[in-house]
């Protein structure tokens, strides 16, 4: 039995780089808090023939079997609100102020609104600033969520590490499986097990 494996890379020093990233559909964004991946702007009806069975809370699961979000799951209620949509995430708690992620770029991601409730400024063209933020003293970059969907940082302004989403998974982002490394053939349980001295067992 062959068990899929996710390896996730985030600079735990984020440093600008020369040029941003940009984001388009489907692109890797960061990793929520709560350990989802999080992608971009899911793919369009034009793309794939059928609308995205996204749930309330802006995710789903990707052919490979893992579930991710295409939106800050802790805001969406804001987008909804925003868009006059009949709608809401009743799975996710919603704050608008709150961390939400980071980013691949090692940069945190926060709600629509700072920590004070005030509405952010000088936001640049991916949807971040520096400013204050809880547990920070002084400025830090941070990115904000906004009222429509997907409502993401559009760009990547940080360094971001090569490869920074693999899997094992036969599809899906971090996908296809390549020869050798993560993406490689299963790993030899057994043989792992012998070397390390301890009896191989299934969960």
């Amino acid at each position: 039995m062959c068990f899929t494996m996710t390896a996730m890379l985030i600079p735990i020093d984020p440093v600008t780089a020369a040029e941003p990233t940009s984001l388009g559909t489907v692109a890797k964004v960061g990793l929520a808090l709560d350990g989802v991946p999080i992608f971009a702007d899911a793919p369009s009806v034009l793309e794939i023939g059928h609308m995205p069975a996204l749930n309330t809370c802006g995710g789903h699961v990707d052919p490979g079997g893992w579930y991710h979000w295409h939106a800050t799951a802790t805001d969406i209620n804001s987008v909804f609100a925003s868009e006059g949509v009949d709608a809401s995430c009743a799975n996710v708690v919603q704050d608008a102020t709150a961390q939400f992620a980071y980013a691949f770029d090692g940069f945190a991601i926060y709600g629509s609104l700072e920590a004070d409730g005030s509405i952010p400024i000088g936001l640049d063209a991916c949807g971040g600033h520096i400013g204050p933020v809880p547990g920070q003293t002084g400025g830090v970059y941070h990115y904000h969520a906004n009222d429509s969907f997907p409502n993401l940082p559009k760009c990547l302004v940080g360094v971001v590490a090569l490869n920074n989403l693999t899997t094992t998974a036969e599809q899906g982002i971090g996908s296809p499986r390549a020869q050798g490394g993560l993406n490689g053939p299963c790993p030899d349980f057994a043989a792992i097990a012998e070397k390390l001295g301890v009896e191989p067992t299934a969960p």
